[in-house]
C-alpha cells in the first residue's frame, strides 16, 4: 500500500483506505466461497452508484489486486487510457499461456457496456461455473467476454510471448513504449510487461514497466522486496511484513482532477491469494 500510495500521490491522485474482515468479505460474496470475487462486488457497488459518479465527474475505476505494486511512478493512466484507445476495458495478457487475460490489474470505464458486463461476471448463468473453480472471476470475465463476441478468442497465438508468435491471427493494434495493444470493440488488451507482470527482470524485454505482480510465484514479498530496491523505491521496514499478511483491495477512480484510490485491506492468517 505505501508505494501505490506514493505513486497516487506524486499524481495528485486520492488514495482511500479502509478494512474489512475476511468472513464480512465472504458473507457478501455469497454464494462465492473464494474472496477475489470481492473486486466483482466492489466495483459493482461504483459503477451502480450513478449518482456519486456524476457529481465526481468519474470517468475510469482501475483495480489493482494485492500484491501487485507500482515500479514506474512516471506513468500515468490517463496515457495507459488513451493508448488503449478509450475502451471500457483495459487488461493484460496472462502471464501464462493457460488463460487469456489477468484480472490482477485492469481499468474499467465507466460506462452502460461497463456496468453490463460485471453484472453478468457477477451473476449470470455462465458465471455460476466459476464460483468455486480457478481461476474464479478471472474465468467468469473470460467466458463472459467469449459470449460478447468481442473476438479474442479468435486470435491465435493470443499472448504477445508466445514461440508460434509469428503465424498469429491478425487483431486491430496500436503500440505503446513499442509494444502493440490489441484492440477491440470493448477491450483493449496490453503486453504483460507494459501493464502487469510477474517477471522481475529489471533489463530484459520482459521486465515490468509499469505494474509487478508476482501472481503464481513463491516467496512474493522477497521477489516484492528485490523489485522495489532494483528501481530504487524504498519500503519502511515495518511495511514489509504487512505485503503478505495483509490482503488489500484497491480501485482507482478517475475523473477530471486526477485519480482517487479506493482501498479494502482484510487481515488473512494463511492462502496468501494473488
Amino acid at each position: 500500500e505505501t508505494v501505490n500510495r506514493s505513486y497516487a500521490e506524486a499524481h495528485g491522485y486520492h488514495f482511500i483506505s479502509h478494512c474489512r474482515k475476511y468472513s464480512e468479505i465472504i458473507a457478501d460474496i455469497q454464494p462465492r466461497k473464494h474472496c477475489t470475487w470481492y473486486k466483482v462486488y466492489m466495483l459493482l457497488r461504483l459503477l451502480e452508484d450513478r449518482e456519486m459518479l456524476q457529481n465526481k465527474r468519474i470517468k475510469y475505476l482501475m483495480w489493482v489486486d494485492a500484491d501487485a505494486v507500482v515500479v514506474d511512478h512516471q506513468i500515468k493512466l490517463e496515457d495507459i487510457v488513451l493508448k488503449a484507445g478509450n475502451r471500457d476495458l483495459i487488461i493484460a495478457e496472462d502471464m501464462n499461456e493457460g488463460c487469456l487475460l489477468n484480472a490482477g490489474v485492469f481499468m474499467v470505464k465507466v460506462s452502460e457496456w461497463s456496468c453490463l458486463l460485471w453484472k453478468e461476471v457477477w451473476s449470470s448463468e455462465l458465471s455460476k461455473n466459476y464460483h468455486d473453480v480457478c481461476f474464479y472471476e478471472q474465468s467468469a470475465l473470460i467466458r463472459i467476454l467469449k459470449s460478447k463476441s468481442e473476438g479474442l478468442h479468435h486470435v491465435k497465438p493470443f499472448h504477445s510471448y508466445s514461440k508460434s508468435r509469428a503465424a498469429s491471427t491478425a487483431a486491430p493494434r496500436t503500440t505503446t513504449k513499442g509494444k502493440e495493444v490489441k484492440l477491440f470493440a470493448h477491450v483493449a488488451v496490453l503486453v504483460r510487461s507494459a501493464f502487469n507482470t510477474n517477471i522481475e527482470d529489471t533489463h530484459g524485454p520482459e521486465a515490468p514497466d509499469f505494474i509487478f505482480h508476482p501472481a503464481g510465484r513463491r516467496d512474493k514479498l522477497q521477489l516484492i522486496l528485490r523489485v522495489l530496491s532494483k528501481r530504487k523505491i524504498r519500503l519502511p521496514e515495518d511495511k514489509k511484513e504487512e505485503i503478505l499478511n495483509m490482503q488489500d483491495f484497491r480501485i482507482l477512480i478517475s475523473d477530471r482532477n486526477g485519480m482517487k484510490e479506493e482501498n479494502l485491506r482484510n487481515k488473512k492468517v494463511k492462502n496468501k491469494n494473488d
